[in-house]
């Protein structure tokens, strides 16, 4: 990265010759001969024009530089020194910089990040490496890129495979535009699942008080009349046979809790002294004993919307307070 920073500014300044060394260091002196054909040294003009390119050369490359590569060209005189002092530095942490770099783009995988973040990560990967001198084509990078795609981007990398003369910037719009198309998709999906949740919920909220207020008497469900669709009591409910099966949770014979008419009644009380309808001899206490009163509900009810519940029974609460306010 350094290099690439200070190569431009060198061009620039036509002082590239000097740092590479194609251009050698003049004689500081010259021979020149007199009228009187003798010969005398003086000063060569060409040195002093390189020494002076040199030295504010050597002055650049010195000054961009951190202070750590600093100690180790400390030493050097002149801007060739300093710049093959720092090549042979970082040759062999170039090389292994280039593994550890390709091995790096291909580990590197999508997840749960976005295509524009995905993206950038390995193009930077990418320029990492040709900063260093291995400078990748088009299509390895984008080999790279389709390898760290999950199974939901499987046509996309399908028809990305199949075309040819793929550039980089056209996979590129591409890929945000699958991506884009994905999200809409969940989207829509969402949408639909939350509206059939909701149509749901509110089916159960009437299909709860429809029974509670047939089984109060004050609703118009218990009334046949053929204007409602809440069910009235069965004229069989109970019965005295002996095959008859044990309600669960009204404690009543000749029908079970999936069947029973205060299963979705959040008001009723089962009994704790027996029912008013008849038993099988020797099963009210079967019946009371394996299920408690208040036990354990396993059934499953459709979502009331209710986020506060009241209760007048004091034992149904497992941790309780009196209440001193006044309010």
């Amino acid at each position: 990265m350094w290099r690439a920073q200070v190569l431009p500014a060198i061009r620039g300044t036509r002082l590239v010759g000097i740092l590479d060394g194609s251009i050698l260091q003049p004689s500081s002196t010259i021979k020149t001969q007199k009228a009187d054909q003798t010969i005398k040294e003086v000063d060569n003009p060409a040195y002093n024009r390189w020494i002076e390119q040199d030295q504010h050369l050597l002055s650049y490359l010195l000054s961009s530089m951190t202070k750590e590569i600093l100690v180790q060209v400390s030493s050097c005189e002149h801007a060739a020194e300093v710049w093959s002092t720092v090549t042979d530095m970082f040759a062999s942490q170039s090389k292994s910089r280039i593994l550890q770099i390709r091995s790096q783009l291909s580990r590197e995988k999508k997840g749960d990040s976005s295509a524009a973040a995905y993206y950038s990560k390995m193009k930077s990967l990418a320029d990492e490496l040709a900063a260093v001198g291995r400078k990748l084509d088009d299509d390895e990078i984008i080999e790279y890129i389709l390898n760290g795609l999950n199974a939901d981007y499987n046509p996309f990398v399908s028809s990305m495979v199949s075309k040819e003369n793929l550039t980089l910037s056209d996979m590129y719009a591409q890929f945000l535009a699958y991506e884009a198309r994905l999200r809409q998709q969940a989207s829509d999906e969402f949408r639909s699942y939350s509206s059939a949740n909701a149509l749901s919920r509110g089916r159960g909220r009437g299909y709860s008080r429809g029974r509670g207020r047939g089984t109060a008497g004050r609703g118009r469900g218990a009334v046949s009349g053929g204007r409602s669709n809440e069910r009235s009591v069965p004229q069989d409910y109970d019965t005295n046979d002996d095959d008859s099966p044990v309600c669960q949770l009204c404690e009543r014979t000749g029908h079970t809790v999936h069947d029973c008419w205060y299963r979705f009644n959040k008001k009723f009380v089962p009994p704790r002294d027996g029912g008013t309808r008849p038993f099988k001899t020797g099963q009210r206490k079967s019946a009371s004993s394996a299920v408690p009163s208040y036990g354990v509900d396993t059934n499953w009810y459709f979502d009331s919307g209710s986020t506060d519940h009241i209760t007048n029974d004091l034992d149904r609460i497992t941790s309780r307070e009196r209440y001193g306010g006044d309010e």
